[in-house]
């Protein structure tokens, strides 16, 4: 899926196989979990570490509203997908 930062604008692509990792942009995240999606069936959220210290992510994949989050200590972000 295509998602674009909430900080700069930037488009980036998400890519997930299923496997232990997921691709974001140029970066690769290790999977540390994935569940069904809180509202929708057809969705997955796939989460784990980032690069950043103390970072975490979830990506939101499929369904109607896909998003991928990031947080760490000093920030939250929300970018939206399609």
């Amino acid at each position: 899926m295509t998602c674009q930062s909430t900080t700069t604008r930037d488009t980036y692509i998400v890519t997930w196989s299923g496997g232990k990792t997921i691709q974001v942009g140029k970066r690769t995240f290790n999977v540390a979990s994935t569940r069904p999606g809180n509202d929708d069936p057809n969705q997955t959220v796939v989460s784990g570490r980032t690069l950043v210290k103390d970072g975490k992510f979830a990506a939101v994949l499929g369904g109607t509203n896909p998003k991928i989050f990031f947080w760490t200590k000093r920030e939250k972000a929300e970018d939206r997908c399609w």
